[in-house]
């Protein structure tokens, strides 16, 4: 059998060459996303980390919580809606495998997050420590 050795039709280049665009944007997509997901959350104005021996909100995420039961069948670890006050301190304590994502705070892993609460403000975001999955948290004077 012999084989030709013209040079590919110009569509079949197109082709190949729109392929290779299509595989380089969706590597560089996904790098992208990658990169995003691996840097540590920006910090919140307001809110500062702090080392403390007794914090005013100590929240403990056992292991297996996030695993073990849906979303709609968890106790709640967190209220719905928290009111704090500035100069009072929030503790989350993970030692579940999964990351932790309460409301504006992220925790990875076996790790702890204390934050000292600096100026008053409304913070809000997706929370996976209660069944409606939202947190909101008020810090007043």
């Amino acid at each position: 059998m012999t084989r030709s050795l013209d040079p590919p039709a110009p569509w079949v280049r197109r082709v190949r060459t729109g392929t290779y665009l299509v595989l380089a944007a969706a590597i560089g997509v996904f790098g992208w996303q990658l990169w995003r997901s691996t840097r540590p959350p920006a910090p919140v104005p307001g809110l500062t980390s702090a080392a403390v021996a007794t914090p005013d909100f100590d929240i403990v995420v056992p292991p297996g919580y996030l695993e073990d039961t849906p979303l709609f069948g968890r106790r709640p670890l967190l209220p719905r809606r928290l009111v704090a006050h500035v100069g009072q301190t929030i503790r989350i304590r993970n030692h579940d495998r999964s990351v932790v994502n309460a409301g504006i705070f992220v925790v990875q892993p076996g790790q702890t997050l204390v934050q000292r609460f600096t100026r008053p403000g409304t913070y809000s975001g997706t929370c996976l420590l209660h069944p409606a999955g939202r947190f909101t948290l008020v810090v007043t004077r």
